[in-house]
C-alpha cells in the first residue's frame, strides 16, 4: 500500500513539477496568475503550451487517463492520508 501510494502522489507531482518547471521556464507565472491554475492538466497552464503538446495533453485518451486514474486515485490517496494524519 505504501508503494502504491508513493506511486500515485509523485507521478501527480512529475506533471505537477513539469507544469511549474514549463511556466517558469517561460515567464508566466503573472500571465497566469494565482499558483492554483498552475497544473499540467488545467486550461491556464494549457494555453500558453505548444500546439502539439496541449493537443495530447487534451487528447481523449489523455483526458480518460488523467481523470479516471491519476487525478482519482491521487485525490482519494490524498484525503485518506489527510483524514488519518
Amino acid at each position: 500500500m505504501i508503494s502504491l501510494h508513493a506511486f500515485v502522489i509523485n507521478t501527480y507531482g512529475l506533471f505537477d513539477n513539469l507544469a511549474w518547471a514549463f511556466v517558469v521556464r517561460h515567464g508566466l507565472e503573472q500571465v497566469i496568475g494565482r499558483h492554483t491554475r498552475i497544473g499540467f492538466f488545467l486550461d491556464h497552464t494549457k494555453r500558453h503550451m505548444p500546439a502539439a503538446l496541449r493537443s495530447y495533453v487534451d487528447s481523449p485518451k489523455m483526458i480518460e487517463w488523467h481523470t479516471r486514474y491519476l487525478k482519482n486515485y491521487r485525490d482519494a490517496l490524498a484525503h485518506k492520508s489527510q483524514c488519518h494524519s
